[in-house]
């Protein structure tokens, strides 16, 4: 499972064995010029950067990176596409190839080259071996796009014997091993030497789609005595924005808090009865929160009393109810976070505090010496002259520092039976409304029609010298300049070798994989005239707006925002419940997170996205004893487990061969990272349209490709009541028995899929 050495590459052997083992090798093959000539034509297929670029001097026909994929595709399909096809009939027969399941669309089709023969020294070993770029995750084999992953041979012109590589790997393996001047690889070296990072991918912008839900609202108004609602093409009145005298509340759910229309809304009955659609436009919460911002108290409503969790008290003449018509049962719950499981949630909070420190930083250093070659706080440069050439010094004014996301104190959870996702052994688990101050989620706002105002006063005022402030002469000086910086980069092309003849590669055509690039770019560089922000980011939660924000809908709205969860609750005397959370808050960061690029896994063979592994936890809660709904009520409440919504469960024969290939990695790096699953089943992977990024519109109504497959899911394990950290038990025999469960968990999932293509066991 987890590699006990920095690369587990093989062979490793000592020289003399290894030259006798390649010398049984080439006799056992009888390798004829033939089988030669083929492994060489497979170096010319696939793509090396091209050089002869110079449109000028070729004349060839250029087509485009997607047509490029379709070509890998298709020439790594292992199918035949008859030579004596019309151009339609080839179209067709393609795209019956590619929108096959059976087809993969991530496969590495690149090759890199090593020098035809070589010594012993330059045999790829472990002992040699070197680490590439990767991603918190350790994984070794990490690329920022399918065009980074290589065949390789290990032993220079032994072609029978290859390996899997990515590029930040081999060009680094090169350097070291005296083949950065090997002119093939050079060329590949120059190119990885460009590629970017892994980067953290975070979801869709929750801020944006709260602020997009409540522009939705027809007409709001705070003035609650109002008995018609004013149409879209009605200016806002006074009696509209303005706020209860009594302000701001004592809670932020406090019904005088809600303006009208949105203290009206009823939980559930239209959103799953009239308009199922309309549940799906309340923002899905998947942001990572930090486990010190969870809401440290929770408000659960339970009308149909669910937090029993039997199952067989819910009266069905009462499940079709609306929520108005059923009395609201309150419990009151708090948050129960693990004391010996911690280390994630220091980790955060170092990490905050180090941002919080590199900011201010940044500030110090820059107004002790406001110059461009400094880095810049936030704020906002004002040109004072046109350039290129000498200039007055831009004026440069800075802002306060952003106050950060709010910690709770409260949070609501609505649940209801016509919510219900799924029930289990032990379980039960519903969509939940989850209602949270709005500053939890929304960072506050600074008007930049404020900005504008003070930042024209303050002039004004150093002009006039009001306040005993005068103009220094020197900002009228030139003593700055604008500098023009071009930055170019040219196209890149690839070519395929020809596979009808023996033709040169790429005797047909080129591709264009990258648009050339250049950058003109006006440049500041000198002193920078320094004012000091006198607006302040606003908060409705504090007072009312400015008057500038007075003037649009979207800022009367109410202190909280309603987004949605997953809340498991447990039997009576079940301990999975509380397991759970304690792993969820045991596992690494990365597990929760989406980063860029793709990971080639063993023993898998081909590449796949580094997508989150687990959902993203929010807290779990158990009741609060000296709080409960009334006196008498002594029956069991179930603790709460809230978690990200991640979908519903995989059906195996509804996957493709990529999708397969990922939900099997998802084990591979569940136990890569020294952790067994305990419960491996198919209803514990979850599936969702992607990318999580995208806006909901676009997951949901994504056009269809490869014959109605989807491209692009989110897959996500589920379920870890009965996970295990074997790395972290100390005793050695249970160690052993949690890696045995290991390796029949990776044997399960694969004979589900029944595909052992690209595994190698």
């Amino acid at each position: 499972m987890k590699p006990t050495t920095p690369n587990p590459d093989k062979p490793t052997m000592p020289e003399n064995d290894l030259n006798a083992r390649l010398e049984g090798i080439e006799r056992d093959a009888r390798l004829t010029e033939k089988f030669r000539r083929y492994f060489l034509d497979a170096l010319r297929i696939d793509s090396q950067p091209d050089q002869a670029a110079d449109e000028k001097q070729d004349s060839r026909e250029i087509k485009t990176r997607e047509d490029y994929f379709r070509e890998m595709i298709l020439i790594h399909s292992g199918k035949k596409i008859p030579k004596d096809l019309d151009p339609i009939q080839r179209i067709k027969c393609e795209n019956k190839i590619l929108s096959d399941p059976a087809t993969r669309h991530r496969v590495i089709f690149s090759q890199w080259p090593r020098p035809v023969k070589g010594s012993s020294e330059t045999y790829i070993t472990e002992e040699n071996s070197v680490l590439g770029t990767m991603t918190p995750n350790g994984i070794q084999h990490w690329g920022a796009s399918l065009f980074d992953f290589y065949r390789t041979q290990r032993i220079p012109g032994l072609f029978s014997l290859s390996t899997i590589t990515s590029g930040s790997k081999m060009a680094r393996w090169c350097r070291e091993n005296g083949e950065a001047d090997f002119e093939p690889a050079r060329q590949l070296i120059e190119w990885q030497d460009q590629q970017p990072d892994p980067k953290v991918i975070e979801p869709c912008d929750i801020q944006q789609l709260i602020i997009d839900q409540e522009a939705f609202v027809h007409g709001p108004t705070w003035d609650k005595a109002r008995e018609t609602k004013r149409g879209h093409s009605e200016k806002l009145k006074p009696e509209d924005w303005k706020l209860p005298e009594e302000w701001p509340p004592k809670s932020l759910f406090d019904p005088a808090a809600y303006p009208t229309p949105y203290g009206t809304r009823e939980h559930f009955s239209s959103e799953f009865k009239k308009w199922p659609w309309l549940f799906q436009t309340m923002p899905r919460l998947q942001q990572y929160i930090p486990q010190a911002r969870l809401p440290k108290k929770l408000m659960v409503h339970d009308p149909w009393k669910l937090l029993r969790a039997s199952g067989d008290d819910i009266d069905e003449s009462t499940k079709s109810k609306p929520w108005s018509e059923m009395e609201d049962i309150v419990h009151t719950y708090k948050l129960n976070l693990s004391e010996e499981h911690k280390a994630r949630r220091k980790e955060d909070e170092e990490e905050a505090a180090k941002l919080q420190a590199k900011e201010k930083e940044i500030r110090e250093k820059f107004l002790a010496d406001p110059h461009s070659r400094n880095e810049l706080p936030d704020g906002i440069t004002v040109p004072r002259d046109d350039g290129p050439g000498p200039v007055r010094p831009h004026i440069f004014y800075v802002l306060p520092p952003k106050p950060p996301l709010a910690a709770p104190d409260e949070a609501h959870l609505y649940l209801s039976p016509t919510a219900a996702i799924g029930v289990g052994n032990h379980s039960f688990v519903y969509h939940a409304e989850f209602e949270v101050p709005r500053s939890f989620l929304v960072e506050e706002r600074l008007c930049m029609e404020c900005v504008a105002e003070d930042l024209t006063e303050l002039l004004s005022d150093e002009d006039n010298g009001i306040n005993g402030k005068n103009v220094d002469p020197k900002w009228e000086q030139k003593i700055g300049k604008v500098v023009i910086k071009n930055e170019s980069k040219g196209p890149l092309y690839l070519s395929i070798a020809n596979r009808e003849d023996d033709g040169p590669a790429g005797k047909g055509c080129r591709y264009l994989i990258e648009e050339g690039q250049r950058v003109l770019s006006l440049d500041y560089e000198g002193p920078l005239h320094v004012f000091y922000s006198r607006v302040k980011y606003q908060n409705l939660e504090r007072g009312q707006y400015c008057k500038h924000f007075r003037e649009y809908d979207k800022y009367i709205h109410p202190l909280t925002t309603m987004t949605r969860v997953a809340a498991k609750l447990s039997i009576q005397y079940d301990q999975h419940l509380k397991r759970e959370s304690e792993n969820y808050q045991r596992f690494p960061k990365h597990f929760f997170e989406h980063w860029s690029g793709f990971n080639v896994i063993r023993p898998l063979h081909h590449p796949v996205p580094v997508g989150p592994l687990v959902p993203q936890f929010y807290g779990y809660y158990v009741p609060d004893n000296d709080k409960k709904a009334t006196p008498a009520d002594n029956e069991y409440l179930s603790p709460i487990l809230l978690v990200e919504e991640c979908g519903r469960p995989i059906k195996s024969e509804e996957l493709t061969a990529d999708d397969k290939s990922e939900c099997i990695s998802l084990i591979f790096r569940l136990h890569d990272a020294g952790w067994v699953h305990g419960s491996i089943a198919q209803r514990n992977i979850l599936i969702q349209p992607g990318p999580l990024s995208g806006w909901p519109v676009e997951r949901g109504l994504r056009p269809s490709i490869r014959g109605g497959l989807r491209d692009e899911w989110s897959f996500r394990l589920i379920d870890f009541g009965r996970s295990m950290d074997f790395e972290a038990d100390e005793n050695e025999s249970m160690r052993d028995k949690q890696f045995d469960a290991g390796f029949h968990e990776r044997k399960q999932v694969m004979d589900w899929f029944n595909d052992f293509e690209g595994l190698s066991l």
